[in-house]
Parts: structure tokens; sequence; C-alpha cells
């Protein structure tokens, strides 16, 4: 028999969790009042051991998430941890809670003992969903990334009352993220049904309290962040050419790569140029990473030296994405980008090797998370950024021949 022995080489898998954090004395309708969190954390404990799993990813938030962590450490289980922003508003807006005065604490703890933590943006604001949407498609992605690299499955866990979120980047959203991919079975939490058996068994609930003024949300004025995929390039070596060189490669290289990407499904949202150096924005990170990979083969196959210039041209090309704000400059009369993301994507150009493109890990797991085609994303180690942005996964980025082309 073929696979009569799979049983015996078996493999722990990998939990990818996400889930409802526990309720805020101001919530109006119950749906996971701490009275329960005892019952769900038998439940996520049975889940993690039905599965073996003994890898995991999930964010941090004070409810299932936090359960989630706390279960797969107990057990000796290895734990990544991603965060939208910065730790301290971080525990503000999704740990902090008067009901579980001990949160904090055990939020803590689980960033001692996490395997990694990984924090998306020191800058990120916590009153616009984007951030939290990005999250969750960054702990996928590495989920998945990490699947492929140990040869391990992943088994997708949800702790969901089966209803419609509160806002963006909710449960619901993972849900639907999770099955469109359709490669894997959610196994969900019944956290609705946990509640209403508790309920008939006589739990009482406490009335809601009023919101206090310190949990207000900040009024947001302008336009939300949008999730896009940055591209920066830089020619190598460029500030040493003779200046009678410049003329000419403003022509011919610039001028090939708007050929080459004009009239291309997967050009940019917004492009500059600023000397040798190309900044562009994309909708997708599979267009950012079709497009690098145009770039990188003009410069290759061009003969610069039948155009006027002489020596190698080579060129470095980084790519990141994450939430950013889209706004109308004045000063050049069309909507550009902005933000923490944008200016990250501009670090990974500088520490690239010569002639190659290097991705961020962020880029690589959002490439995973929407099934991206045309190119493989592969770990090519840790590098420090420049001017003290710290430290980054880095992914080389190549051509990958799909299935059929």
């Amino acid at each position: 028999e073929k696979h009569q022995l799979d049983d015996c080489f078996a493999l722990p898998k990998i939990g990818l969790f996400s889930g409802h954090m526990i309720d805020q004395p101001h919530r109006e309708i119950p749906r996971f009042p701490a009275a329960i969190e005892g019952d769900i954390r038998e439940a996520i404990e049975q889940a993690i051991l039905r599965h073996d799993i003994q890898v995991g990813y999930c964010s941090l938030a004070n409810g299932g998430d936090l359960l989630f962590a706390e279960s797969l450490i107990k057990i000796g289980g290895e734990v990544h941890i991603v965060i939208p922003f910065d730790i301290e508003t971080f525990k503000k807006f999704s740990v902090q809670n008067p009901l579980v005065p001990n949160a904090e604490h055990r939020f803590d703890k689980v960033l001692e003992k996490a395997a990694t933590v990984r924090v998306l943006s020191e800058q990120g604001d916590p009153n616009d969903q984007a951030g939290y949407d990005y999250c969750n498609k960054v702990v996928t992605g590495l989920a998945v990334l990490k699947s492929k690299f140990l040869g391990m499955d992943i088994a997708p866990m949800l702790l969901w009352d089966h209803k419609q979120g509160d806002g963006g980047g909710g449960t619901e959203s993972v849900f639907h993220s999770w099955s469109n991919h359709g490669e894997r079975e959610v196994d969900i939490v019944p956290i609705n049904k946990i509640l209403d058996d508790r309920l008939a068994n006589g739990l009482a609930l406490p009335p809601p309290q009023p919101l206090p003024p310190e949990k207000y949300r900040a009024t947001v004025t302008h336009s939300p962040q949008e999730i896009r995929a940055m591209l920066f390039a830089d020619v190598v070596g460029f500030s040493s050419w003779p200046e009678h060189f410049i003329p000419i490669f403003v022509r011919e290289f610039f001028g090939r790569v708007a050929s080459s990407i004009k009239d291309s499904a997967a050009g940019p949202l917004y492009v500059n140029t600023w000397g040798d150096a190309i900044c562009a924005v994309f909708d997708s990170v599979e267009h950012a990473g079709r497009t690098s990979l145009v770039v990188q083969n003009l410069i290759r196959d061009t003969n610069w030296t039948e155009v006027g210039l002489t020596g190698e041209v080579n060129i470095r090309i980084g790519l990141h994405a994450g939430p950013v704000y889209r706004s109308y400059d004045a000063l050049i009369g069309k909507d550009s980008y902005y933000g923490a993301h944008v200016n990250r994507a501009a670090r990974i150009e500088p520490i690239t090797d010569e002639g190659q493109i290097f991705a961020s890990d962020a880029f690589a797991a959002l490439a995973m998370t929407t099934m991206a085609k045309g190119f493989s994303c592969d770990y090519a180690g840790t590098r420090k950024l420049p001017k003290g942005a710290g430290t980054i996964s880095a992914f080389l980025v190549r051509p990958k021949m799909e299935a059929g082309l």
C-alpha cells in the first residue's frame, strides 16, 4: 500500500489563528464575555491537540489570540507573534480590559517566550482598519512561508461567532480570506455555541457600562489607508558616471522602462523618478513583483555600449508592501503616496545585492496570501537597514514559471 507508512512519519502542523477579543465592559451585545474565558481556553487547547499543532502564528489581542499563544507555549510549542503597530499603543487598543486585569502581564509573558515578535509599523494608526487587515494578511503569509520551508501542513483555526464583524480587519474578514483560497479547511471554535450553552445553564451577564472617554476612537478626517506594494530601484554607481552619460541614460533607460510598462495590466498606480532612481506604487504585490522582473531583465538584456554607455550597467530593486496614504500633491499636480511603509520600501533598495531584487518579509507574506503569480520569494537572510531603521528578513525575488505557461 503506497501510503501505509504515512502515519509513522507524520509531521506536526503549523497553527494559524485568529479570533474575537474579550468583550469590553461597554459592549452592548455579548460575544466573548470574560466569564467564558475558561471555556474558550479549553476549546482552543483541545483543537491544538487534535491537530497536533506545535508551531503557531497569530497576533496577540486580549482574547482568542492570547489564549492560543498561551496554550501553545504551555505544551512547549513555538509561537510567532505579529503586531500591527507599536506595542504600547497595541496594548491600549487591543489588550487592556478592566474585566481582565491580568491581561497585560500575560501579554508581556507571551512576548518574552515567543520565538519571534514582528511589529509591522511603529507609527501605525490604530484608528485605521487597514492596519489590522494588513496584520491578518501578513500573519497568514508568514505561516504559509514557514510551512513551505519546513514541509509542514497548516491548520487554520478561528474563534468566531459566525456573524458580521464590527468593522474591517476582524475575524469575519479573516474567515472569508482563508475560505476563498479553499486549500485548507478552517477549524472554527464556535464561540456563539459556547456562550449560548453557558447562558442556558444559568450564566448571568452584567449590563453594559458607558464607554469611558479614554476609549473613544479618534475621529478620522482624512482618507483611510490603502494596502499597496512599493518598488524602489537605483542604478549602481550612477553618481560616479561622467556627466555626459546622464542624458543618454535618462533617454534610453527611462524610455525603455516606460515602453515596457505602458500597456501592461501590471503597471503602477504612481511612478516618480529622481536622478537614476525609480519609485513606483502598485495595487498588488503581484504587479510590483512582475514589474520588478521586467526592469531587471531590461537592464540585463540591453547592450548599453550600443546606446553610448561604456562599462557595466547594474541595478538594485527593493520591494515592500503595507498601508499607505494616497493624497493629492499640489506641487506635482497628481496623487502621491505617503507613510512609514513608503519609507521602509526606500530603505530596502540600498541593502539589495547588485543586480538582484530583494523584498521584505511582509511583501513575501502578502505574495503567498494573494497567491501572486510569475515570481517566487526565497529567504535570503537578515539584513540591517540604513539610517537606523532596524533589521529585516530579506527575500530574493526571481522568476517562477507557472504550470501551463
